[in-house]
């Protein structure tokens, strides 16, 4: 998980991609053991902006089932959209970006203030603890479908609704880096995806250029990487040896993989 620790096998090893997100612990080893001046990264948390996500049964049928759709809400003051992206089978994953509520009670939708109420009510504080009534379920799918009228008639937009309000509003964070990967003597290591350059939860983004770095990350060790000996005798004694962190040069000193 996103900047978790877990336990795993111990033994020699070529190099560590960093891959666990914009809370990186393996960014966080970098800046520690690289030279000074070396690496370095910036990481704003809490933007202004927040987000959650949502899987339906199918695409709206009112929607192109194969294009990623952005909808904007019929109240430009509402300042909520929503990103609808088809996925395998036949499904539908729609991506809701808006703003922190200001923290004011919104535990019932009414009528005279529903657009401030349908914020506050998707994207409450991370800390809030509501919970939603069958009947408020109800009521909030309506105001959705009122806001977003491209949604009306998506299969399992009721469950939609269910996830949307049983999950911790997600707030946008970014991360910069000067470079992506080790300068260090300790061991050889690069970070890849959010881990390098979170970009705020844009929708699809961060997937995309994650999926890049890996591919610039292959040409880098396809370039770089010789290893000395990969016969059966060469790995039989590399099990008996203790734990090395050093069995390759290091990766070139260069940004090859941008965002």
């Amino acid at each position: 998980g996103e900047g978790t620790e877990t336990r795993g096998r111990k033994g020699p090893y070529d190099l560590i991609v960093g891959c666990d997100g914009a809370n990186s612990i393996v960014r966080d080893a970098l800046r520690t053991y690289s030279p000074p001046d070396t690496f370095s990264f910036a990481q704003r948390k809490l933007l202004p902006g927040c987000f959650k996500v949502a899987r339906t049964e199918g695409m709206p049928p009112l929607m192109d089932p194969e294009s990623v759709g952005l909808i904007l809400p019929e109240s430009k003051s509402l300042g909520i959209t929503a990103f609808v992206e088809p996925t395998v089978g036949g499904g539908a994953c729609i991506l809701f970006a808006g703003r922190l509520s200001n923290g004011t009670d919104a535990t019932t939708a009414k009528s005279d203030d529903e657009e401030a109420d349908l914020g506050a009510i998707l994207f409450p504080r991370p800390d809030s603890k509501e919970g939603r009534s069958q009947s408020e379920v109800e009521t909030i799918q309506r105001l959705v479908v009122d806001q977003f009228p491209l949604l009306e008639g998506t299969p399992g937009m009721d469950d939609a609704v269910r996830q949307l309000l049983s999950q911790r509003t997600s707030v946008a964070e970014s991360v910069k880096c000067n470079t992506y990967n080790s300068n260090s003597d300790v061991t050889a290591a690069a970070i890849c995806g959010d881990a390098a350059h979170a970009t705020g939860g844009v929708s699809g983004q961060g997937c995309n250029s994650a999926l890049k770095d890996s591919a610039a990350l292959a040409d880098c060790l396809a370039e770089r990487y010789r290893p000395a000996d990969t016969s059966a005798d060469a790995a039989q004694k590399r099990q008996s040896e203790p734990c090395r962190t050093r069995a390759c040069p290091p990766i070139p000193e260069r940004r090859c993989w941008r965002a």
